[in-house]
């Protein structure tokens, strides 16, 4: 089964809904801060159960969308980081 994960973000004043499939700068920022909470990248990756290296290429721009394997997996550790609603994002 396939689907399509959507964030709403803050744009012009309204919220726009953006496919997080696609490494949108929101929700870069938002593992960025994931990563900086948990000690790195590699122990952001250990602890949503990715391959720290993905971690590393969704960071560094080497990526720029990520599998709904993946976005399930992180989204977990992204809402535990509390990092969701400081990037002022919502999981819809």
């Amino acid at each position: 089964m396939y689907y399509l994960i959507i964030w709403k973000v803050p744009r012009n004043g309204a919220f726009q809904e953006v496919s997080v499939m696609k490494l949108d700068p929101l929700l870069l920022n938002a593992i960025v801060r994931a990563a900086e909470r948990s000690g790195g990248a590699g122990k952001l990756g250990k602890k949503a159960g990715i391959d720290p290296a993905s971690i590393s290429r969704y960071l560094n721009g080497k990526v720029k969308s990520l599998s709904d394997e993946n976005w399930n997996k992180l989204e977990k550790v992204l809402k535990e980081k509390g990092v969701v609603q400081e990037c002022g994002c919502q999981v819809v």
